[in-house]
């Protein structure tokens, strides 16, 4: 993140390297979570595991170090085949699947109570719900308010119906949400919640192996087209909402980061050869965790990229329109080695200049300084180096091409905006300044 002949000979002085790996974080006696080890979610208090199988809960272990253990409860769900379990907001539901006694497929629905060590069936209010059902996903939709229901196969086949549901003190309330024709019915798919309160599905399994990506919002599904994933099912995938990106893995053994705009490959180290793991972000301690069975149980850690762009200073000045002026990653774009950082500065007037500013960000940068209508200049000028940002309407595209160079990753450099126009009253305005992580 920076123009590479200014800024390469002080890389390797100031650049520290910082984690972005799978690793081991404990092990434990084999415990299932699920047939296809996809049953793990987490509630507000932390993990939980199905094993759908025996019926039974499967908990961290305490205190938690990558082992789990099986929960008595007091009331679970019957063993069943190929059902689902989701965390939605302060709980984790539980739905569908063959009932292995009676060989009937199950649309009933279930929340874990933690401080009560069982599972509570929920009834569904007047207006109905999916039908019978295994392999369906579920995730969270407009953060935390909704579950949304997609894909299955029933009695008569693949499922392609979309359902949400809201819990109303635990009574399910439930709404049909239309499909377009292009989203076809699949089980082995993967859905998770995504920024800006969406959800994203991706693969699965019709007649062969799936690699579209859709995203689910207010309006209802849309299709992107742009490059992912290579088609397949099995993909597990989770939303970091720390980071405010999906994490997704893959049976190829690739990592993919989505922000809400686009796929990204991670180039993350020390992945095991996943076979059908569970995955899942637990809030609690702010880790991605895969966990998957062998003769054992194994739980890994996912420690992501340092990329990041992050407002440092809000300088809003005070001036009329068009401005004020300001910073921001276009389509949450972050700063990553071998891709071209994009930022826009908006609130442009068209007689006006626009300089791209960066510099290497340390502790002995100086307190940012005022330019005058309340814009404040937060470099510190001494190694600032400045790009022409050119523009012809009431924004500006920045584009800083960023190398493929290790000694970058982990480098932190601070940027800003400077607009110079002759029709404001200050005639040099200035953007926020933001601090831009290098990953990858």
């Amino acid at each position: 993140m920076r123009r590479t002949r200014c800024l390469l000979p002080l890389l390797f002085a100031l650049t520290t390297l910082t984690a972005q790996d799978w690793s081991l974080r404990g092990t434990s006696p084999r415990v299932d979570f699920g047939i296809a080890g996809d049953l793990l979610a987490s509630d507000a208090q932390g993990l939980v595991g199905f094993d759908e199988l025996n019926g039974q809960t499967i908990v961290p272990a305490v205190p938690f170090t990558g082992a789990f253990q099986v929960l008595v409860t007091t009331t679970s769900p019957a063993p069943r085949l190929a059902t689902l379990l989701v965390g939605g907001g302060p709980r984790a539901y539980l739905f569908g699947g063959l009932d292995l006694a009676s060989l009937q497929l199950q649309n009933d629905l279930w929340y874990f109570h933690r401080a009560a060590a069982s599972w509570q069936s929920m009834p569904t209010l007047a207006g109905g719900g999916p039908g019978p059902r295994q392999g369906a996903k579920a995730a969270v939709f407009a953060s935390g308010s909704w579950l949304v229901f997609f894909g299955g196969r029933d009695a008569n086949g693949l499922c392609s119906d979309t359902w949400a549901m809201i819990d109303v003190g635990g009574t399910a309330l439930w709404a049909n949400s239309p499909t377009p024709a292009g989203l076809v019915g699949r089980t082995g798919h993967t859905l998770s919640a995504a920024p800006g309160g969406t959800v994203l599905l991706f693969g699965g399994i019709a007649t062969s192996p799936l690699g579209d990506t859709w995203t689910f919002d207010s309006s209802g599904w849309q299709l992107h087209n742009g490059p992912g994933p290579a088609a397949a099912a099995g993909c597990r995938s989770t939303y970091d909402s720390g980071r405010e990106v999906v994490v997704l893995v893959h049976p190829n053994g690739e990592t993919w980061e989505w922000n809400g705009f686009q796929w990204r490959l991670v180039g993350a180290v020390g992945a095991p050869a996943w076979s059908q793991p569970a995955l899942t972000f637990d809030p609690t301690a702010s880790t991605t965790f895969a966990v998957q069975s062998g003769t054992g149980t194994s739980t890994w850690a996912f420690a992501p990229s340092p990329a990041a762009f992050e407002t440092t200073l809000d300088s809003v000045c005070t001036v009329a329109s068009p401005g004020p002026p300001s910073l921001g990653a276009l389509a949450r774009c972050v700063p990553v080695l071998g891709q071209t950082m994009q930022m826009r500065v908006t609130g442009l007037a068209t007689s006006s200049l626009v300089f791209g500013g960066f510099e290497l960000h340390g502790p002995g940068n100086p307190v940012p300084v005022l330019l005058g209508c309340g814009c404040t200049f937060g470099l510190s000028g001494s190694s600032a180096a400045m790009q022409f940002v050119p523009h012809n309407g009431p924004f500006a595209d920045w584009h800083l091409p960023i190398a493929n160079f290790a000694a970058l990753w982990g480098l932190a450099v601070d940027a800003q905006a400077f607009v110079l126009d002759p029709t404001a009253p200050c005639f040099v305005l200035a953007t926020e300044r933001a601090m831009l992580t290098i990953g990858r």
